[in-house]
This record gives structure tokens, C-alpha cells and sequence, in this order.
């Protein structure tokens, strides 16, 4: 095998794909009943999400540790061949503490970390990134903001 390739691992008698080098995402940012919560969405070379990284502000705490479960669980169901948008659905609507969503918050408010996996998968399937977002914002919804977003509207 050639230096800097990597092979395929295998998990439950199927390979699942390598990861590269470098791959393409999006960060988004979400308010929670625990403070904000940072959802990465990395997607492969043909654009299909393949990772989540879940990160909560409280470094070190039981809630960071299920968040950080949380991503390697779906990122290992999207590595796996489980389609995307039914990843979102089963996250999407999982609530924990009722939040509430102020007028012209520059966060959006969700129902939990799931919610907001949930959500940002379906935002990053959407072109999130971009166009989606700021639609979202000009019909007077709550604001789904990636990282550097608010800086390019």
C-alpha cells in the first residue's frame, strides 16, 4: 500500500470506505437548554455526508461525551450506507427541554443535540451552507446559521 492511502476498515464483516485527507463541510451552530451546540457535517468527494462532529461548550462533561457519541454513532451510519435524510429523520423532533425561539435571533433554537444533528443534516443536504439558510431567515423563522455565514449576508 502506498504511504498516505488509506485502506478500507472493516466492521461487521463489510468495509467501510477510507477517509481521505481532507474533506469538504460545514459547521453549524444551534442554541440548546444547555448552552450552544457546534454540529460539523463533512461530506466525501461526491458531496454524500459521511461525518459528524458534535461539540457542546461544557469540554470535559457528561453531556460533551454523549454529544461526541452522538456524531461517531451517525457518522458510522453514514459511512455504512444509511441514507441521509433518514438519519436526519429519526434525529429530527427529539425533544428534551421546550426552548424558545426569540424573533430575529441570530442562533437557531432547537429541541435538543439530536434535533440539531438532525437539523444540520438536513440543512448540509439542502446547500445549507449557503442559500438555505439565509431563506430561512428572510421569511422570519428562526436562523440556521453556519459559521461564518452571518459575516457573507
Amino acid at each position: 500500500m502506498r504511504p498516505g492511502v488509506l485502506r478500507p476498515r472493516r466492521h461487521w464483516g463489510f468495509a467501510l470506505p477510507g477517509r481521505g485527507f481532507a474533506l469538504r463541510g460545514s459547521t453549524f451552530r444551534f442554541r440548546t437548554e444547555a448552552g450552544h451546540v457546534y454540529v460539523t457535517v463533512n461530506a466525501d468527494g461526491g458531496g454524500r455526508p459521511v461525518e459528524v462532529f458534535v461539540r457542546t461548550g461544557k469540554c470535559g462533561s457528561t453531556l460533551n461525551s454523549l454529544a461526541e457519541a452522538l456524531g461517531r454513532l451517525a457518522s458510522l451510519a453514514l459511512r455504512s450506507g444509511a441514507d441521509p435524510e433518514e438519519v436526519a429523520r429519526q434525529l429530527r423532533g427529539i425533544k428534551s427541554v421546550q426552548t424558545r425561539q426569540e424573533p430575529g435571533a441570530p442562533v437557531a433554537a432547537v429541541d435538543s443535540i439530536p434535533d440539531a444533528v438532525g437539523r444540520a443534516i438536513e440543512l448540509f443536504l439542502g446547500d445549507g451552507r449557503q442559500g438555505a439558510a439565509r431563506g430561512a431567515g428572510e421569511e422570519g423563522a428562526g436562523l440556521f446559521l453556519p459559521l461564518g455565514a452571518a459575516a457573507q449576508a
